[in-house]
C-alpha cells in the first residue's frame, strides 16, 4: 500500500439521515436523552395553505427533501435551540444547516459534530489513511460518482 492510500476500515450504517463524529468516552458522561422536538412552525404549501408542525411522522432527512424541492416551505425561522449533545440537538442542527457543533455540557465546542449524510438512508463506506502505522485521516463517502 503506498502512503497517500485509502484503506477501507469499514461501512457506517444511517437510519436517520446524518452522522456525528465524536469521541466516544463522551456518550455516557455527555449525552442528553432530550426528547426529540418538532418545532411549532408554519409551514405554507404551494397552494398556500398555511398550517403548523405539530407532528411529523417523516424523517428529517425527508422534511429536508421536501423543503428543497420545494413542497414544503418553512414560514419562520426556528427558534434558536442549545445544541447539546443529543439526538434532538443533532436533528435540530442538520434541519437548520445540514451541518454543525454539538456541545458539551458546559457549553463549549468540541463534544462532537454533526452533519446530513448523502442521500439519507443507507450504508456509507469508511476509509482511513496511515502514516507510521497510525490513522492520519478518515473519510466517509456520502455520495458516490456513477
Amino acid at each position: 500500500m503506498k502512503k497517500d492510500d485509502w484503506k477501507q476500515i469499514g461501512v457506517v450504517g444511517v437510519d436517520s439521515g446524518q452522522l456525528m463524529v465524536c469521541d466516544p468516552c463522551y456518550i455516557d458522561s455527555q449525552w442528553k436523552k432530550e426528547f426529540f422536538k418538532i418545532p411549532k412552525e408554519n409551514v405554507i404549501y404551494p397552494d398556500g395553505k398555511i398550517e403548523p408542525i405539530v407532528r411529523c411522522s417523516k424523517r428529517w432527512f425527508e422534511l429536508i427533501e421536501d423543503i428543497n424541492s420545494g413542497k414544503l416551505k418553512l414560514e419562520s425561522k426556528p427558534v434558536n435551540a442549545k445544541y447539546n449533545f443529543s439526538y434532538n440537538a443533532c436533528a435540530q442542527k442538520t434541519r437548520l444547516n445540514n451541518d454543525g457543533q454539538l456541545n458539551f455540557s458546559a457549553g463549549h465546542p468540541g463534544v462532537g459534530v454533526v452533519f446530513s449524510s448523502g442521500f439519507g438512508d443507507g450504508e456509507y463506506p469508511v476509509y482511513a489513511k496511515f502514516k507510521n502505522g497510525r490513522v492520519s485521516e478518515v473519510k466517509i463517502v456520502l455520495v458516490i460518482r456513477r
